[in-house]
């Protein structure tokens, strides 16, 4: 994987260039959790915020709390 650049603005979409099935991906990992029910998220590393979206629409109800080294 080529160093990137932190640019927040273009994140996701380097990411989408890196990844070539990163949204297939996320909905995996989202599609992952269903089958039960989630009170409580906790992600470290937020990144782009995808895993969050997908994961909270399949648990709408939960808390979230991120973690990552940027604002």
């Amino acid at each position: 994987m080529a160093e990137m650049q932190w640019d927040p603005d273009r994140y996701l979409q380097a990411i989408r260039e890196e990844i070539p099935r990163f949204d297939e991906f996320q909905d995996a990992v989202a599609a992952g959790t269903g089958g039960f029910e989630a009170y409580a998220v906790l992600e470290l590393g937020v990144g782009t915020g995808e895993i969050t979206r997908r994961v909270l629409a399949v648990h709408p109800n939960a808390s979230w709390t991120g973690i990552d080294a940027s604002e």
